[in-house]
């Protein structure tokens, strides 16, 4: 819908869409008809939509959520909003959690105003959810192993991965282990795509051939 101010001739736009303007043009004096030319405004409705990196995160990762304009031109004004709470001195079109808790769960959303073609108006997206989610504990009862030197050990089952270590990032390829000594595996919970950032220690002990028969006569002896 657009109005025409008599007086000045200025054109106000109020709904997006195609219209269509006519002007005539008329001699001085207005001896002479006009003549009259269209001309054709396109006004489109401005928009913004939230995207995030990830809408499902594990504490301690990073949220990033970016608001995508269209439609509205350059100098905008952006907030933004977690529910209905303003997130203080945040007004870039890129909103930034690091270490992200689940208290940082929610529904996310950014609200534009100004700029060349928002003017006055305010446009709100649509509301994101972010999930964060809590890391599981440390997996528990786990025992131990005693094999002989030569012999496979079997890790136990667990939800998340082993490790050679404590600190090593890659999993170990398989459960069935083959140690030449005593040795320690760390394993890993894992839920909701979320590993425990704790590892509990299962240790594999390796008993040489000598300790074996050894142990067969003290057996016997006892008997």
């Amino acid at each position: 819908m657009a109005t025409i101010n008599s007086s000045t001739g200025d054109i106000t736009i109020k709904t997006a869409g195609t219209t269509t303007i006519k002007a005539t043009t008329t001699e001085a004096g207005g001896f002479c008809g006009g003549v009259e030319k269209p001309a054709t405004l396109t006004v489109k409705s401005p928009s913004v939509k939230v995207t995030a990196n990830d809408n499902s995160l594990c504490e301690g990762e990073t949220l990033t959520l970016t608001a995508n304009l269209t439609n509205c031109g350059t100098g905008n004004s952006i907030k933004w909003y977690k529910g209905d709470d303003l997130i203080e001195d945040e007004t870039s079109a890129t909103l930034t959690i690091s270490s992200v808790t689940t208290d940082n769960s929610g529904n996310y959303k950014a609200v534009v105003s100004g700029g060349i073609l928002c003017q006055s108006q305010s446009v709100a997206s649509t509301p994101i959810t972010i999930t964060v989610n809590a890391l599981p504990g440390a997996p528990t009862n786990l025992g131990s192993a005693t094999i002989c030197n030569g012999e496979t050990a079997t890790l136990p089952e667990v939800t998340g991965s082993w490790y050679a270590d404590a600190n090593t990032i890659t999993p170990l390829a398989s459960r069935v282990v083959r140690p030449t000594e005593t040795t320690s595996y760390f394993a890993t919970s894992k839920s909701n795509n979320c590993e425990s950032s704790l590892r509990t220690e299962y240790v594999v002990t390796v008993k040489s051939l000598a300790d074996a028969n050894n142990y067969e006569l003290t057996k016997t002896s006892e008997i």
